[in-house]
């Protein structure tokens, strides 16, 4: 490895690696420290059939003087994060969708989403008044994945920073370190906030397109309150995640953030009426 050099942000970030004869790629690297392992990403490429070369590898001569952080590559992809059409992310999102995965919880997904309810009631009251937790409550059960459906291969942290769009219009996914079994919507649901963006016709256009491509692409279409369900989640868990941070958060973390707020802006609407 004849050069690396840093290209964005430290934490995770990417790098361009020269190999000595003028060629570059982009590989995409991740800093693990002792409150944050590398276990879900490494079950995700071990057991979703996405290792091989694609899977992480520890990088001894990245190691940092504290021997508790180490870097670890994810991808070796060229390409540039955040870009592709909605087309190719849907399809890219079906394909990983219907990787074969071990269907051992013995928890019914809307059940384990009925907890993931439970565990955030006792927060909201620490933020809401108790119409607005009654309102917020009501509408995550009504909103609940149907009783037989199954998990699938989830990202669960599906945004522009996470997918590398090659020279050829084709589709990675990185960052897998949330990665586990769960409802289809949780991916669906961050790829229609992409897609739609700031609203409007020109987003429900994007967003119907990126419907399309992931089910000609084999992926199973959902009823937008499951969507709507998994947007309440994600809302309610950014925002809890966020509240008890004591360090400026990065802009990337803070966009979203204030995207949950509004969110549930629009949802609290009616609660006082």
């Amino acid at each position: 490895m004849a050069s690396l050099r840093e290209r964005s942000e430290a934490g995770g970030a990417t790098w361009r690696v020269g190999d000595g004869a003028g060629r570059h790629a982009a590989v995409v690297l991740r800093r693990f420290g002792p409150g944050r392992g590398h276990t879900q990403a490494a079950a995700a490429y071990a057991s979703w059939g996405i290792g091989g070369e694609l899977a992480p590898a520890r990088l001894a001569e990245l190691r940092p003087a504290s021997s508790e952080s180490v870097w670890w590559i994810e991808r070796w992809v060229e390409g540039r994060t955040g870009a592709g059409e909605v087309e190719a992310v849907a399809a890219a999102l079906a394909r990983l969708h219907q990787r074969a995965i071990a269907r051992e919880d013995p928890l019914s997904l809307a059940s384990a989403w009925r907890q993931r309810i439970a565990a955030l009631h006792e927060w909201l009251a620490l933020d809401f008044s108790a119409a607005e937790v009654d309102h917020l409550t009501q509408l995550a059960h009504a909103c609940l994945p149907a009783e037989d459906r199954q998990r699938v291969a989830s990202h669960r942290d599906l945004d522009p920073g996470n997918w590398v769009c090659d020279g050829a219009g084709r589709i990675w996914f990185i960052d897998f370190e949330h990665a586990r079994p769960d409802g289809a919507a949780v991916d669906l649901a961050a790829l229609r906030r992409w897609a739609q963006g700031e609203g409007g016709a020109a987003g429900t256009r994007r967003w119907g397109a990126a419907q399309l491509a992931y089910e000609r692409s084999g992926g199973e279409p959902l009823p937008p309150a499951e969507l709507d369900g998994a947007d309440l989640l994600w809302a309610l868990h950014t925002l809890r995640w966020s509240r008890g941070r004591q360090v400026e958060l990065p802009p990337s973390v803070e966009t979203r953030v204030r995207a949950a707020r509004k969110m549930l802006g629009r949802w609290l609407g009616p609660a006082g009426s």
